[in-house]
């Protein structure tokens, strides 16, 4: 009898419609997060960042930023233990460019981000961007360097690999980085927005 009751449970509950959504979003989802594999670019919490997606995992973050597929939204992953989610734009799905945001339950806050494909630099094109720049604003100096196919910026005390998303635009961990040209096309100086701080010029002032 118990067998029956509980056969007849099991039976009633695949047989709700809540049961069928969820398991239509969880489909849906597991296919869709295939397509979300790859870099962003974005803000987050105020800050210009980068973020990549690889097995549902961000892989620039702590490995408890792990996100499942939800299974009440087709366009949802979800993090438990930190409260957090990735939602993605429907309408960015069939353009190839999908955004997300980030949406943090603690904190009330989110963040935005568009997929991008990176554009490496060719070898003889390192040397148009590495050298020593600076700041008259800020009072400080940066540098530069290219190291194993890789651009890294440091400013004090904070460094990071640059990553190319479009032409002479790139995303470092913590800011934004557009170079800036002049009529020969030689680089001259960059422009740095971050959190707090807009429109820094950086002047070039030795390769």
């Amino acid at each position: 009898i118990a067998n029956i009751f509980l056969a007849d449970h099991i039976a009633d509950v695949q047989n709700s419609s809540e049961y069928k959504k969820m398991i239509a979003a969880s489909i849906f989802t597991n296919k869709l997060k295939r397509k979300l594999a790859g870099k962003y670019v974005g803000i987050d919490f105020g800050r210009y960042l980068t973020l990549e997606i690889k097995e549902n995992q961000l892989v620039n973050e702590s490995p408890e930023y792990v996100f499942e597929p939800s299974p009440y939204s087709p366009i949802e992953l979800i993090n438990h233990e930190r409260d957090l989610s990735l939602r993605i734009q429907p309408e960015s799905i069939k353009s190839g460019k999908i955004a997300l945001e980030r949406i943090s339950g603690a904190y009330g806050s989110y963040g935005s981000y568009q997929s991008f494909r990176e554009i490496p630099l060719k070898e003889g094109e390192f040397s148009d961007y590495t050298g020593r720049y600076y700041s008259a604003e800020l009072e400080n100096t940066c540098e530069i360097t290219h190291k194993k196919a890789t651009l890294k910026i440091r400013i004090s005390d904070m460094s990071s690999d640059l990553t190319q998303f479009e032409p002479d635009q790139f995303a470092a961990n913590w800011a934004k980085i557009t170079f800036i040209r002049n009529q020969g096309g030689a680089v001259t100086g960059f422009r740095l927005d971050r959190y707090g701080v807009q429109d820094i010029i950086f002047k070039k002032i030795d390769n």
